[in-house]
């Protein structure tokens, strides 16, 4: 991971690879109550991580790879696209490691600003975008439970930093 600090205002840059070497940029916007991650493909958003501080606990609100993002180009063929009405293509950043490379980055980040632990929730509409999701945290080290109480849950995440 490359580190470029920049001023109080900008984020911080990385860069990530995906399962074949390719890079992407990553800027992490640092804040006390909802650090953010954001995936880049030249100028073109393709993923986030969204989180909340709490205490020394840091909850992954939610974590996306596009799977329909715009494919960038130069700005000539972006003015003609929209001059004609011609749709724009879309690629698929999906099952290129471009998610296991973002957990990772946060894994690290939150170790370094010295958090106990990262929990999470998997909704019921998230394992129908990515069945095997609960396998892919478990991976991480994510212990997964059933996520009893809550409607809108099937599981709830946690992985503690230290021992």
């Amino acid at each position: 991971m490359e580190l470029t600090e920049l001023s109080d205002d900008e984020p911080v840059l990385f860069s990530i690879t995906d399962n074949v070497g390719l890079p992407y940029r990553v800027k992490f916007f640092p804040d006390d109550y909802s650090p953010q991650f954001f995936v880049y493909d030249q100028q073109v958003k393709i993923g986030h991580a969204y989180c909340q501080v709490h205490g020394k606990t840091l909850y992954l609100a939610d974590i996306c790879i596009s799977d329909a993002a715009y494919v960038p180009c130069s700005r000539f063929k972006f003015w003609l696209r929209w001059l004609f009405r011609v749709k724009p293509p879309t690629r698929d950043y999906c099952g290129h490691g471009l998610g296991s490379a973002l957990l990772r980055l946060f894994i690290d980040k939150a170790r370094e600003g010295g958090f106990h632990e990262i929990t999470g929730e998997v909704k019921r509409s998230d394992p129908r975008v990515a069945p095997t999701l609960l396998d892919w945290y478990r991976r991480y080290g994510f212990t997964v439970t059933p996520g009893e109480g809550k409607p809108n849950v099937i599981a709830s995440l946690r992985m503690k930093l230290t021992s």
